[in-house]
């Protein structure tokens, strides 16, 4: 495996922080402020990159860093604003005074989300249980007799109904068949019903009415 080259083609040192090099670069901040990282190493005698001088100062150096274990509230906060902001560590870094967004990003990696994917975990398995066991409990309510009970129960009631029904009605079919076609052909039957027809119909035309005036005094 290669190792890391202590300098670059340009001169500038990689890899560790010597103690020499932290005191320099915590004279000059101090001193000085941190007016401009990309030329801050060559006037505070650095062989270091601005960006390496920046990370050092603000993860490890500057004094109101807070160290030590993260607190419950901490914690808490943390995993309340990953959830709405995800993944924006300088953000969630400038609601914890004192704690950098590379140590809050470590943290979450290292501990916080296996805590909040078992918490997931155990919310949905009590989501499903809840659920299975609502189920369970409305069919307990609705029985056979049910409003809820199957389509095809109800069509095959209906159907024998319905076929209890016909049976009632079938000595028709004999009565019917016993009859002869002759009846509805018979000349008494048909001369007797032309003249019903015949005189009801004169009478109603040249009749006049004649009301019931009885009532009248």
């Amino acid at each position: 495996m290669a190792r890391t080259p202590y300098c670059d083609k340009s001169g500038m040192r990689k890899g560790t922080w010597t103690a020499e090099e932290d005191r320099k670069l915590i004279a000059y901040v101090t001193r000085y402020g941190c007016w401009n990282w990309r030329q801050l190493p060559k006037f505070a005698g650095l062989s270091r990159c601005g960006k390496s001088c920046r990370l050092r100062w603000l993860n490890y150096l500057r004094p109101n860093i807070k160290r030590g274990n993260f607190t419950q509230q901490e914690e808490e906060l943390i995993i309340r604003m990953h959830k709405n902001l995800g993944n924006r560590w300088s953000v969630i870094a400038a609601e914890l005074p004192g704690r950098t967004d590379n140590e809050i990003k470590n943290h979450w990696h290292t501990s916080l989300k296996k805590r909040v994917q078992q918490m997931n975990t155990v919310s949905n398995e009590e989501t499903i249980a809840t659920k299975s066991q609502a189920s369970s409990h409305i069919s307990d309510i609705t029985g056979p007799l049910s409003p809820f009970s199957s389509s095809s129960e109800f069509s095959s009631t209906t159907s024998d109904q319905s076929f209890t029904a016909l049976e009632d009605f079938g000595f028709l079919d004999s009565f019917i068949e016993s009859m002869d076609a002759s009846f509805w052909l018979d000349n008494d039957f048909t001369s007797s019903l032309d003249a019903y027809t015949e005189s009801t119909v004169d009478s109603v035309w040249t009749h006049p009415y004649e009301g019931d005036m009885s009532h009248i005094q």
